[in-house]
């Protein structure tokens, strides 16, 4: 056989060798390339092995922490049985030994027959700094507080419990809840040893309580309405001035076994929060930024295992995930949004807190029928998420150099600390500041601003000026009234005027507090041609009509006004001509529909819906029915409203107003009162009232009135007809009046848009804060935009917008006037402000200050 000499066998081990190098340089590149591909979560094999700090040989039913402070509920058998008793003293300070059993013995006679519940709050070692498996000896906590539970509603083995302690350690809020629909929260004072419980009829707080940064007293929790969708609510910490904030989820989800969570971050604009996922089961975490009225996705899990854990600083974020093989413990850095999935050595049952220095988390678990408190070093995993936040330091100091941007600005009227909420956005910025320059808003921030006028909103929610779409015309005692009810603008959208250049010729010369504009009168038209209430017009009337229609609205007219159940001869062929020529320019037809019952002969209310309707689908036009509750609703609103939604499916352009009100007013020799009144309105004499009096009727009194033209309250208005009218979406606040020097009217003048705040969104929860302002701020200042230009920076508190803004207290504000006194201010607004000028302030009306301003069509020629 013949061997290759050396030579050449070298040379083909060179060759192999170099393949061999280079095969390996290429998995190696491969390699890095793929490991850069993969996540974090494949990356970190290794299993975290945590350490014991403590046990608990009763069962924990919650608990909660923040830096070196524990707090949970244990329920404890009795001494038969075989509780906690002296096995678990050796945990607890002997100081407190003697405390414990007084409290133990005071539950003597419960301990013979059933188990009771403890809440404990002990202070912590700190683990800080420990690295990733460090041994240690448990070391048991310090005992604070003992308390016995024997006295909640709610028996505690059948609820849902959530625990937070207060930011400085010393309280702690405790929600429970059942399936039963009961719900209990009560507030523990850990410095005196005292609990104060609260309980609901109007919402089901349904999670944890968590509390503000920077309002000792401001709170924040998820809760079910009465529809069962869930919000995420602000509060005092009376628990009784609830707003609700941003949806979570709907009833449904509870149903399905959803708990939810809420945690707001530092600074109380971003929340974290649990939502149900659409795949049966999962959950996602979610931030949601309230000034923006935005939200971001951080994780998707198939579910969690407890609550997830926010560091002290709100920056990371621990999340233990379920229904994995492994225990999975997910890390994420808000501001960057990194994460790292790791894997623990054992499956926490819930997850607590970070520890002071934010490099571990303390978790409890159970093993062996006990559960131990356990500690996770994640130092060594935290620098690729460390090395992306901002120091509190440097957020300190960006928003000094900001601030000093704006320090030297002076603006002429800063509003100081206001919760500033803007419905068209739907944004609420808590503890913001807005800076005025001579009629705009120009600034609103955090950012400390200097003005030649300041105000101190702490306290204060800081709205859009309120739009009253249906009122009539201004007068000097009827604008103090709106505008001590929040109104910065009034709409004689009930009919202002047929002469539009006189009209505004004599407001003009008048000290206007408010903003005003208004809609044809077009039954001046009737008047001024002498066609009266009952009959009908002439084709050449008609004709005339259209001409004084037309010049009208050229003349600044922003709407047409038609009341046919006044004028019962108005006929289609008046009303269409009319409606043509206000179709020409986008101008929205306000209708007092022609029927306002149910009962009796005659027409009813869904052939006066039906009518108006009828109008708008056929000359593809935009008409809104008018004080819907007192007429077109009234009796039959589910049905009027049913007829209403499913036009606007079909595209028909239809909204509605009304006033919140149990009884509506009209003049005594109005046709309302034509022969057989009693039966249209199931209602008689008694139920008549002089405007402005305590007289009720008689029939002797109504033939007098009858003769003459006094202003007559009628109580003929189903409550659930105003509920159910108020929550319709498209449903917009009027007043349907406004307050004269005779004071003979209706309450509605001066409460309308504060009893719409203070009864039916604060005390009776019919509907939300946020819908209330739509109705009386972006609502009717966009359904006139289109033709009124001064109308679109109104009704929004942004940048660059009208600044016509109302303070008002949310826990005070209500309306005052009455029936027996009309002429009566609305209580807890504080400040209106009006083209940047304030009106009013808490100590009145401010004198020498006229910033009212004409709303006009932006036909108008000049």
């Amino acid at each position: 056989m013949k061997f290759p000499s050396g030579k050449r066998l070298s040379g083909h081990w060179k060759k192999i060798l170099t393949l061999l190098g280079l095969a390996l340089v290429f998995l190696a590149v491969l390699w890095i390339l793929w490991g850069s591909f993969l996540p974090a979560a494949e990356k970190n094999n290794d299993t975290i092995s945590s350490f014991l700090v403590w046990e608990e040989t009763g069962t924990v039913l919650t608990a909660t922490g923040r830096e070196g402070l524990m707090a949970y509920i244990v329920r404890v058998g009795n001494e038969r049985e075989g509780g906690r008793g002296q096995e678990n003293a050796g945990h607890q300070e002997a100081a407190h030994d003697g405390e414990k059993a007084r409290n133990e013995e005071d539950v003597s006679g419960q301990e013979d027959t059933c188990d009771r519940f403890e809440l404990l709050v002990q202070k912590l070692t700190t683990h800080g700094g420990a690295s990733n498996g460090t041994p240690a000896h448990p070391q048991p906590p310090a005992e604070i507080i003992t308390q016995n539970l024997p006295e909640l509603e709610i028996p505690m083995e059948r609820a849902e419990i959530h625990m937070n302690l207060t930011p400085d350690g010393s309280g702690l809020w405790l929600s429970l809840f059942n399936n039963e629909g009961k719900n209990q929260a009560v507030f523990f004072d850990l410095e005196k040893r005292q609990g104060q419980a609260f309980s609901f009829t109007d919402r089901t707080i349904m999670g944890n309580i968590t509390l503000s940064s920077l309002v000792e007293k401001r709170l924040f929790y998820p809760a079910a309405g009465k529809d069962g969708k869930i919000f995420a609510h602000t509060d005092r910490n009376t628990l009784d001035l609830p707003i609700e904030l941003f949806a979570l989820a709907d009833a449904n989800s509870v149903t399905a076994g959803f708990r939810p969570w809420l945690q707001v971050l530092p600074g109380d604009e971003e929340f974290l929060f649990l939502a149900p996922s659409e795949e049966g089961g999962a959950v996602q975490i979610c931030k949601h930024n309230v000034a923006e009225n935005s939200r971001e996705l951080l994780f998707s899990l198939a579910g969690t295992a407890a609550p997830p854990a926010l560091s002290a600083r709100g920056d990371l974020l621990a999340v233990a995930a379920a229904n994995t093989r492994e225990p999975k413990l997910l890390l994420s850095a808000l501001p960057s949004g990194e994460k790292i999935e790791l894997t623990l050595d054992r499956r926490p049952a819930t997850l607590l807190f970070w520890d002071a220095t934010a490099e571990g988390v303390y978790f409890l678990a159970s093993e062996n029928g006990r559960t131990g408190l356990y500690y996770a070093g994640l130092k060594e995993y935290l620098p690729s998420l460390a090395g992306v936040q901002e120091t509190p330091e440097e957020d300190r100091d960006r928003q000094g150099e900001a601030a000093q941007g704006n320090a030297s600005e002076l603006f002429d009227l800063v509003i100081r600390n206001g919760t500033v909420i803007d419905p068209e956005t739907e944004t609420i910025k808590f503890n913001y500041n807005v800076g005025i320059k001579g009629e705009r808003v120009t600034a609103i921030s955090r950012e400390e601003i200097r003005g030649a006028e300041e105000i101190d909103a702490t306290g204060l929610l800081v709205t859009p000026g309120f739009i009253d779409i249906l009122s009539y015309s201004p007068n000097d005692v009827g604008n103090r009234f709106k505008v001590a009810d929040g109104v910065t603008t009034n709409l004689a959208m009930h009919g202002a005027t047929i002469d539009f250049p006189g009209w505004f010729r004599y407001y003009a010369k008048r000290p206007m507090i408010l903003n005003y504009g208004g809609a044809v009168l077009q039954v001046g038209f009737r008047h001024k041609l002498g066609i009266g209430n009952y009959r009908a017009p002439t084709p050449a009337q008609i004709e005339e009509m259209k001409k004084m229609t037309e010049q009208a609205i050229l003349d600044g007219a922003i709407g047409i006004s038609f009341s046919p159940e006044y004028y019962p001869g108005m006929s289609t062929e008046e009303i269409r001509a009319i409606m043509e020529v206000g179709k020409k320019y986008d101008l929205t037809s306000f209708f007092h529909v022609r029927y306002a019952t149910m009962y009796g002969p005659g027409g009813n209310n869904i052939d006066a819906i039906n009518e108006v309707i009828g109008y708008a689908r056929e000359l593809g036009t935009s008409v809104q029915i008018v004080h819907i509750n007192s007429t077109g609703g009234t009796f039959s609103m589910a049905e009027s409203l049913k007829i209403i939604e499913e036009a606007r499916r079909e595209g028909v352009d239809v909204m509605v107003d009304l006033y919140p009100y149990n009884s509506w007013a009209t003049y005594s020799n109005s046709a309302r009162f034509d022969p057989g009144w009693q039966e249209r309105f199931q209602i008689s004499y008694e139920d008549l009232q002089v405007g402005n009096s305590t007289e009720r009727l008689t029939e002797e009194s109504f033939a007098k009135y009858r003769k003459q033209r006094v202003l007559l309250i009628a109580y003929a208005i189903p409550d659930e007809d105003v509920d159910l009218a108020l929550q319709a979406d498209y449903a917009m606040i009027g007043s349907d009046t406004i307050i004269e020097p005779h004071m003979n009217n209706h309450p509605r003048g001066a409460g309308c848009f504060s009893r719409t705040i203070g009864l039916y969104a604060r005390e009776r929860r019919v509907i939300p804060l946020m819908k209330a302002l739509k109705m009386m701020t972006i609502l009717p200042a966009r359904r006139l935009d289109n033709v009124a230009p001064a109308l679109q920076k109104k009704g929004r508190l942004r940048l660059g917008m009208d600044a016509d803004i109302t303070l008002f207290d949310y826990g005070e504000i209500i309306d005052t006037a009455t029936a027996e006194k009309t002429g009566s201010y609305s209580r807890g607004i504080y400040y209106v402000i009006v083209n940047g000028v304030v009106v009013k302030d808490p100590h009145g009306f401010r004198s020498g200050v006229n910033p009212g301003k004409p709303i006009r069509s932006y036909f108008t020629l000049r």
